[in-house]
This record gives structure tokens, sequence and C-alpha cells, in this order.
């Protein structure tokens, strides 16, 4: 019978593609899905089926009526708690080395939550607050004096902001970015 070496020597090379990286000040810093503890997991995984069914019900027009035993499944489950598991040691480590504050840990947690339960592009309108659109992103500003429209699509928010502005054009402006940088 074949023996299998211990997974832990192998580990870093089969999750390379779990990773969340996450810029704060300045700095980045890289969070990997395989450190959450089975337990944890399933605990968020059962949050993410309830939220579901909670979302099925509000579509149906009904009334919408906890899944037996969920809420004993996770009495007791701190949110602190939860969020700093979803951290790491090492992670956690790292932010207090650099001083990032509390509110800002509180954040990404939440982050890494929505990472956990639904993925990147939910954990990206997280992390903006829901400010900036999946197709949002720009490529970088070309040199001056180029004049091609720009290859990603305009979003719905893009369009808000420009009849936002409309009336709050400075006056006397003479530079087409009315005096903004």
């Amino acid at each position: 019978m074949a023996t299998f070496p211990d997974l832990d020597r192998f580990i870093e090379d089969t999750t390379e593609d779990d990773t969340l990286t996450l810029p704060i000040g300045g700095r980045e810093y890289t969070f990997r899905a395989s450190l959450l503890p089975f337990g944890r997991a399933l605990q968020i995984h059962k949050i993410r089926d309830e939220a579901s069914r909670i979302m099925a019900a509000r579509a149906a027009g009904a009334t919408y009526q906890p899944a037996p035993g969920f809420t004993e499944d996770l009495k007791g489950l701190d949110e602190r708690e939860l969020y700093l598991e979803m951290l790491g040691d090492k992670m956690r480590e790292k932010l207090i080395a650099d001083k990032v504050p509390w509110p800002t840990v509180l954040h990404v947690g939440g982050t890494l939550l929505a990472w956990h339960m639904y993925g990147e592009a939910m954990a990206r309108q997280v992390w903006t607050r829901g400010r900036v659109e999946e197709d949002d992103s720009r490529p970088p500003a070309e040199p001056s004096g180029s004049s091609s429209p720009p290859t990603t699509s305009r979003s719905g928010s893009t369009k808000k902001k420009r009849r936002k502005r409309k009336g709050k054009r400075s006056r006397g402006a003479t530079t087409s970015s009315g005096g903004r940088s």
C-alpha cells in the first residue's frame, strides 16, 4: 500500500489561488482561505445557506423561518472571533505590528467573510463599500497627448457622478478638468 507524505509539506503549492490581497495604507496583506479552520468554514457555509433562504423568502414574498437547528448551531458565535480566525495568526500579528486601526481590521474581517461566502466579486463590493463596480476599473493613464478612448465600458455609477457634477462646475474654469486634479 502506498503511503502519502504529510499534506502540510505541499499545501503552499496547492493553495496559491485561494488568496485575497487587500491594500491598506500602502501595504499589501494577503489572506489565505485554506487557513480557515474546518469548523469555522462549516459555520460560514451555514450562514451563507441561511442568507440564501432569507433572499428566496423575500423574493417569494414569504415569511422567513430559520432552518431547523440554525440558531443552535451558531449560538455563541462571536463576530470578532470569526474575523480574527479568518485573519490567521501570522496576519493578525502583522496587522498589530503595522498598527492597523481596529475599525480597519473589522472592515477587513467583513471583506474576508464576504469572500469566504460569495467569492471575490462580493468581497470587492464590501471592500469598496459598493462604490466601485466590477467593470469600473480603468487602465492606467496613458502619457499626455494620447486621445484614444478608454477600453472599458463606463458603469452606471460613473454616469451618476457626471449628473451630480453638472451644476457644480467652477466658475471661470479654463482647464478641461475644471481646476480639479
